[in-house]
């Protein structure tokens, strides 16, 4: 180690060697892209989940913007309940045809997805001309962003999907086990991040199990963002041990589920404010 000494207003001035700086390897740029991407594809997977999810709404408004001609395309759901991401999801019902003579004689009885017949769903879902989204509604039951909901047929709503095609509007085709490639790339994405927390090496601001319950039990992907931030991307130096006192399970096991909570909180509010933010 060398010192160097200078003398200048009676002040003696030491000279400390400088830590030498390693360029980081492959594995860890490698990590640190991976990190990136993972915090690409969960805000895309937000836009998503903002441009096309559901909306809340009621028949007076389907049918609004059916005498102005504005619904672009519509389906039947006999449910909504949440799905892959903490999405709610609309699923299309089946389609029930029945050919009955003047006597009551059923002549033929089908049910498929995409042939003729009627609707056996209750719950109306369309989108319209230049708006994010699908709007959703049903006939007596108010559509809640929390928890599902399910709904039969009505005379109502047989009345609503009569003015849409009375009115020539196409009825969306909709597929049960339709997923996007960018889903299945964020749900394998997913998987490799667990398996990295699990099986790689310690990290450092938080134990394994505050960013397992964290990305687990989390809202919005909030957790995967932040471990990507956090661990994966730029405030992990390696090779830095963990710190002394690093965030405990327990935090994000109870800390999750609360913040959860309080986005529905504040999500509630800001729909009742006129905002149209998705279920």
């Amino acid at each position: 180690m060398t010192v160097g000494v200078g003398v200048g207003d009676d002040v003696a001035q030491v000279a400390t060697p400088e830590r030498e700086r390693t360029e980081p390897g492959w594995h860890a740029r490698f990590i640190a892209a991976f990190g990136g991407a993972v915090v690409i594809v969960a805000l895309i997977l937000i836009a998503m989940s903002w441009s096309e999810g559901l909306r809340a709404a009621t028949f007076g408004d389907l049918r609004a913007d059916i005498g102005q001609g504005s619904v672009q395309e519509w389906y039947v759901a006999d449910s909504i309940d949440k799905g892959d991401f903490d999405r709610m999801e609309a699923r299309q019902s089946t389609l029930h045809d029945e050919v009955v003579t003047e006597d009551g004689t059923t002549v033929s009885n089908s049910t498929s997805l995409n042939g003729p017949g009627e609707p056996s769903g209750g719950i109306l879902v369309w989108r319209t001309w230049g708006d994010s989204g699908w709007k959703v509604a049903t006939a007596d039951s108010e559509i809640q962003g929390m928890g599902g909901l399910s709904a039969e047929a009505s005379e109502e709503s047989k009345a609503v999907v009569k003015q849409l095609r009375d009115a020539g509007v196409s009825m969306r085709p909709y597929d049960f086990f339709e997923s996007t490639g960018l889903e299945n790339l964020a749900k394998l994405g997913g998987l490799l991040v667990l398996l990295g927390l699990v099986a790689g090496s310690a990290p450092r601001v938080g134990t394994r199990w505050f960013w397992f319950w964290a990305m687990v039990i989390g809202p919005w992907f909030l957790g995967f963002i932040a471990y990507a931030v956090m661990e994966l991307i730029g405030f992990r130096r390696q090779p830095d041990p963990p710190l002394k006192k690093r965030l405990p399970g327990i935090a994000s096991f109870v800390g999750a589920p609360v913040l959860g909570f309080l986005l529905a909180v504040g999500v509630d509010y800001l729909r009742s404010r006129g905002l149209a933010f998705p279920l």
